[in-house]
């Protein structure tokens, strides 16, 4: 009898344990660092920007447009490509995809001509000029060097995006106000 409790005791305590560490495995797993949400966004971003940029190649009515989706689809992938490389690198999981959400969010499917290229430029002004926002305050917070100088590297390149929305909203007639 003596030998049995000190069976069941010892189970108790390896279940004990064992719930632990997975308790400890989970904890430490949704304990996201401000660099693993800083390149999980911007991830999630890159791959907003790549299907937006698709939509204005297809629905756009002005040629301007479509370039400026073409550019956004090629610029938006290498930085996608970028941020992988730094996540693999760090042991960071990325999603895999865009959800069915967030595209259904921006599609403006429902939109053609005039209303779908004022939509877009809009869309690409508000959302480049957060952006820049956030590598500015994320360039200074970060603590991985190679995740801080991506951010930095981004910025002129986004800064590039506006300016040339910008000029396309006035040149093309697309003007967002």
């Amino acid at each position: 009898m003596h030998g049995s409790k000190l069976i069941v005791l010892l189970i108790i305590l390896a279940l004990s344990l064992g719930t632990a560490s997975v308790g400890f495995a989970v904890q430490k797993d949704s304990a996201m660092t401000a660099d693993e949400a800083f390149l999980e966004k911007a991830s999630e971003d890159q791959e907003l920007e790549i299907f937006l940029g698709e939509l204005a190649t297809e629905k756009a009515s002005n040629d301007w447009i479509k370039r400026l989706g073409a550019r956004m689809i090629e610029d938006h992938i290498k930085a996608n490509e970028e941020i992988k490389e730094l996540a693999l690198r760090e042991g960071i999981p990325l999603p895999h995809h865009l959800s069915e959400k967030d595209k259904a969010e921006h599609t403006f499917s429902h939109l053609s001509g005039k209303q779908f290229d004022r939509a877009y430029i809009a869309h690409m002004l508000g959302d480049h000029m957060k952006d820049i926002q956030e590598l500015e305050d994320h360039a200074k917070t970060l603590q991985e060097k190679a995740i801080k100088e991506w951010a930095s590297t981004m910025l002129p390149i986004f800064k590039e995006h506006v300016q040339e929305a910008k000029t396309i909203a006035t040149v093309a007639g697309a003007a967002t106000r």
